[in-house]
């Protein structure tokens, strides 16, 4: 294009908006390619170009369209540009898969007393304009332990979404402060987003002094037992717990402890109106459960991810109804039992059905109400029907409907 071309003198907000239209595209290669061109076309066109084409940055190992060892050079490839070029200023978007610390670069990338870590260490140090930040480490090894502790020492003063998945079980000699995790949050009360995927071995240490954290959360995704990090307040709506393990080898033991990882939740949280349980099977909603996640969740508007165990069926299908539980989540609008179930749970699913039907006599403002389960590993019969319940204002059965399982989820209305 000619510097005497009219495309080559646009306003500045028309050449944001380009480049806004092209990262829409469904084709990432074509995206960036694109975006490459572009930055090339002028100095006018560059700064938009270059804004838009590093705004997200992915270290993986994935390219679906050339494979797995494609993927791999072309993100090493990518970090030692960013480096070299200062690009880092630009991100906005980072999604760092740790492992890749590990790959080899090839000589032409390398640079003596400069390894691949040292630069994705750069990055995290130098990328200050972060507003979403995803983090993993699927094995546990000394670099990324190393990169993991320099992310906690980091700032990212914009940073909101934040999606961590720590493996590595450290002692912090170096942080007199307790937990890094903690100060890191700590650091950053900004943030309104946290999905924090932490394994079995990685214990959250609370231990230590340090100032209220996640104050302006408004969404959490993670274990039970790190909900722990969330302190009561007007601006968490949005709550989905990670409930592992949970299965039939030892579901009396799991299910006791959700229980206790639940009363240490410091509720309740008047705003949250949505809770989405996860597990391999279950959890199963029984008395002490519902207790529980009423004192957190008092204002529930819909709870999914759950199984109805076999003790609230009975006690729904009792004369008494709810006259043991004080007015349990008078808010609860929708109520989703799609858990996994063991398939010797219940006897008689015409019993599960009963009580499904009777559901508002236990949660008196409930509109609608669906069982959607399968059963665990070798089942031996068909799992139950699904079923589809809305509710009158007087808590009648207003529509029932009832679809073999193989039918999919989404042609039962929601």
């Amino acid at each position: 294009m000619s510097r005497y071309s009219p495309a080559a003198k646009l306003p500045l907000e028309i050449y944001g908006r380009i480049m806004e239209e092209v990262r829409q595209w469904d084709d990432k290669f074509l995206e960036e390619q694109t975006l490459c061109r572009l930055s090339r076309v002028s100095k006018s066109w560059r700064p938009e170009a270059l804004r838009s084409l590093w705004r997200k940055v992915t270290m993986n190992n994935a390219d679906p369209e050339k494979g797995i060892h494609t993927g791999r050079h072309r993100t090493i490839s990518m970090i030692s540009v960013i480096v070299a070029k200062g690009y880092s200023q630009h991100i906005r978007v980072l999604e760092i898969d740790l492992d890749v610390s590990r790959y080899c670069e090839k000589s032409k990338y390398e640079t003596e007393g400069f390894p691949l870590e040292d630069k994705i260490i750069n990055i995290l140090c130098t990328a200050v304009n972060v507003q979403e930040l995803s983090i993993s480490n699927r094995i546990d090894s000394l670099e990324s332990n190393e990169m993991l502790e320099f992310l906690y020492r980091c700032r990212f003063p914009h940073l909101r979404p934040l999606a961590l998945s720590p493996r590595i079980v450290t002692v912090w000699h170096s942080w007199p402060t307790g937990d890094p995790l903690i100060q890191f949050l700590a650091n950053h009360s900004g943030i309104t987003e946290v999905s924090l995927h932490a394994m079995d071995e990685y214990p959250i240490d609370l231990t230590g002094n340090h100032p209220r954290i996640l104050t302006n959360l408004k969404k959490y995704e993670g274990r039970p037992k790190d909900a722990k990090l969330l302190k009561s307040s007007a601006t968490l709506r949005d709550v989905k717990l990670l409930v592992c393990p949970m299965d039939e080898e030892d579901y009396e033991g799991a299910h006791e402890k959700l229980i206790r990882d639940l009363k240490l939740v410091d509720g309740p949280f008047p705003s949250v109106y949505r809770l989405d349980f996860t597990a391999d099977c279950g959890p199963y909603l029984d008395k002490n459960l519902l207790s529980e996640i009423n004192r957190c969740f008092p204002n529930l508007r819909h709870l999914e991810g759950l199984a109805i165990s076999p003790e609230l069926v009975k006690f729904i299908r009792s004369s008494n109804g709810s006259a043991n539980i004080k007015s349990p989540l008078p808010r609860l609008e929708t109520l989703h039992f799609t858990a996994n179930e063991e398939e010797r749970l219940h006897d008689n699913d015409n019993e599960v059905e009963e009580a499904m039907e009777k559901l508002p006599r236990l949660f008196s403002n409930l509109q609608s109400a669906c069982r959607f389960t399968d059963y665990l590993w070798g089942r031996t019969k068909e799992p139950p029907d699904h079923l589809f319940l809305s509710f009158d204002d007087r808590g009648s059965v207003q529509t029932k409907v009832k679809k073999p399982f193989h039918v999919p989820e989404e042609s039962i209305p929601v």
